[in-house]
C-alpha cells in the first residue's frame, strides 16, 4: 500500500509481499482472518449453496477495492496484482467446475489442474519478484538460468503430485464415510437409535442390568391363516406395511428396543405412560390398515423387572430383556382380542387419569399359576389425522395417520 516517506520502488515491493501473503491462501499458508470471513461467507451464500468461485474472489476483491482507494487505477499496472487475479479466477472456477461435475475422472482431473495452479502462485511470484528488482531484463532471461529451470519443473511436478495425493485421501475419506453411515443404519436396525447414541456415549451401558421397564406386545389375529391363502410375497409386502405403520409412533414415544418377528411387534418403554400412549396409537393406524385384508390387531402391556443388556455367546451377542415380565407382557397379547389392549394391574396402577380403562376382570394367562387382574385400554377407533405422523397408503389408497401426541421421555 501507498505510505508517505516511501519510494515508489518501495511501495511495489510492499504490495508484491502484501500480494504474496495474500495469494498463501490459495495455498493453505494462512491469511488475514477479514479475508478468510468474507471468503467464507460468500462461500455459503445462497440459501447454503456452496459458491466456491465468489469465495475465491472475495480476497482480491477486498484488497482491489483498498488499493485503488489508495493508488488508483495505476494499482492494475503491478503484474503481481494482475497475476493475484488471474490466480484467483482460476483456482475458482476450477473448484467450481469440480463442485458441479457427475464424473469422478473429471472431478480427479480439475483437483490435480487446482493443484498445479496453486503451487505456480510460488513461482509467478518469484519471476515478478526478480523481474521488479531489476535482476533480469525479462522473463525469458530468468529462465537462463539451470537453477530456475529446475525450480520451473519442480514446482509444477510437486503441484500434480499433491492433487493426487489429494484426491487419494479424498477418496479414502469417502470411503470412510460411506462405510460408517452404512455401520450406523445397520447398527441402528439391530440396536435402536437410542440404544445406539447411549452406546456410543458409553460403551457400559449395554451392560447386563436390572430395570423397570413398560413392555408392550402388538400382533396380528388370524394372521397365520391369512397367510396360508396369499402367496410369501404378499405376506412380506403386508407385514413390511405392518412395521411401517407402527413405526413413526414407536419413534415419537422414544421407545428402548423394538423387536420385530414375523406379526409380531415387542417395544420396551421407559414407563407405561408412553407405552400406553404408543399403544393407542399403534392400535389405531394398524387397524385401519389391517381391515382391508379381515384381519384385526390385538396388544398386551405390562410393567415390571428384567435384566436387559448384550446376551449371548463370546462372538455372537444380541442386546435383549429377559424375565417374567416379558412373559406376562406377551401372554396378554396373546390373551387380546381383535381390537383389543390388554393392560396388567401394575401398568394400570401407574396410568394417569387421562387413560380411559375399562372395568377391571380376572383372566388365566396360559403357562401363569393363579388369576391375573387385568384391564382394557380404550382407545379412539378414528383417530384425528395430523402432520407429525408419517402417512402410509395401502393398496387401496387409504392414508394412515394418528394426531395422538406422545410426549418425550429420558429412559
Amino acid at each position: 500500500m501507498q505510505c508517505a516517506g516511501r519510494s515508489r520502488d518501495e511501495r511495489r515491493t510492499v504490495g508484491a509481499v502484501t500480494a504474496v501473503a495474500l495469494a498463501s491462501r490459495f495455498w493453505g499458508l494462512g491469511c488475514p482472518k477479514i479475508f478468510h470471513e468474507v471468503a467464507t461467507l460468500l462461500y455459503l451464500a445462497g440459501r447454503g449453496v456452496p459458491r466456491p468461485l465468489l469465495g475465491n474472489l472475495a480476497g482480491p476483491a477486498l484488497y482491489t477495492l483498498v488499493e485503488v482507494l489508495l493508488e488508483g487505477v495505476e494499482f492494475f499496472s503491478a503484474p503481481h496484482h494482475q497475476a493475484y487475479w488471474v490466480f484467483a479466477l482460476a483456482v475458482g472456477v476450477l473448484q467450481q467446475l469440480r463442485l458441479g461435475s457427475p464424473a469422478q475422472h473429471w472431478a480427479r482431473i480439475l483437483l490435480v489442474s487446482e493443484n498445479l495452479v496453486r503451487t505456480s502462485i510460488l513461482l509467478v511470484l518469484y519471476v515478478i519478484l526478480e523481474h521488479q528488482l531489476g535482476a533480469y531484463d525479462s522473463v525469458w532471461q530468468f529462465f537462463e538460468e539451470r537453477s530456475h529451470i529446475y525450480v520451473a519443473l519442480v514446482i509444477p511436478v510437486i503441484g500434480v503430485v499433491v492433487g493426487f495425493s489429494q484426491w487419494t485421501a479424498h477418496s479414502h475419506l469417502q470411503g470412510v464415510l460411506a462405510t460408517s453411515a452404512l455401520l450406523q443404519r445397520y447398527s441402528e436396525w439391530f440396536l435402536g437409535r437410542e440404544l445406539l447414541e447411549r452406546a456410543v456415549a458409553d460403551p457400559h451401558s449395554l451392560a447386563l442390568k436390572r430395570r423397570n421397564r413398560a413392555l408392550l406386545f402388538l400382533d396380528i389375529r388370524g394372521f397365520t391363516a391369512w397367510s396360508e391363502r396369499h402367496e410369501p410375497e404378499q405376506v412380506v409386502t403386508l407385514i413390511n406395511r405392518f412395521y411401517q405403520c407402527a413405526e413413526p409412533f414407536w419413534r415419537r414415544a422414544q421407545a428402548i428396543k423394538v423387536k420385530l418377528s414375523a406379526d409380531e411387534i415387542m417395544l420396551v418403554f421407559a414407563d407405561p405412560e408412553g407405552a400406553a400412549e404408543a399403544a393407542r396409537a399403534v392400535m389405531a393406524a394398524c387397524e385401519r390398515l389391517l381391515r382391508h385384508e379381515g384381519l384385526r390387531c390385538g396388544a398386551g402391556l405390562h410393567w415390571g423387572a428384567v435384566v436387559e443388556g448384550m446376551i449371548g455367546a463370546r462372538g455372537h451377542q444380541g442386546y435383549d430383556l429377559l424375565g417374567d415380565a416379558v412373559n406376562t407382557a406377551k401372554r396378554l397379547c396373546d390373551a387380546a382380542a381383535g381390537g383389543e389392549i390388554l393392560v396388567s394391574g401394575r401398568a394400570c396402577e401407574r396410568l394417569g387419569r387421562r387413560f380411559r380403562l375399562s372395568p377391571a376382570r380376572q383372566l388365566r394367562l396360559k403357562g401363569k399359576h393363579g388369576g391375573q387382574v387385568v384391564r382394557a385400554l380404550v382407545w379412539d377407533p378414528q383417530p384425528v389425522g395430523g402432520r407429525g405422523a408419517d402417512q402410509l397408503k395401502s393398496s387401496s389408497g387409504v392414508s394412515y395417520g394418528s394426531g395422538y401426541s406422545l410426549r418425550s421421555r429420558e429412559v
